[in-house]
């Protein structure tokens, strides 16, 4: 997946600045695993965090 359309946010979200705040969380948390060699991605890490978010499987998420 080369780009994420922001459609597909306005869909699930109500509030897209919500969903970006998530992402940017999901990010900075896969950016310090990426760091600490726990995972290893040859995508962008923003762009997998915003897919995550738009699959609702982030951490944050599965608090809700």
């Amino acid at each position: 997946m080369r780009f994420i359309a922001i459609e597909k946010i306005w869909e699930k979200f109500t509030n897209k600045y919500e969903a970006l705040i998530l992402a940017a969380k999901e990010a900075r948390r896969i950016a310090e695993a990426i760091e600490k060699n726990e995972l290893q991605l040859e995508e962008n890490p923003y762009r997998y965090a915003l897919r995550l978010v738009l699959e609702k499987k982030t951490k944050e998420q599965a608090k809700e």
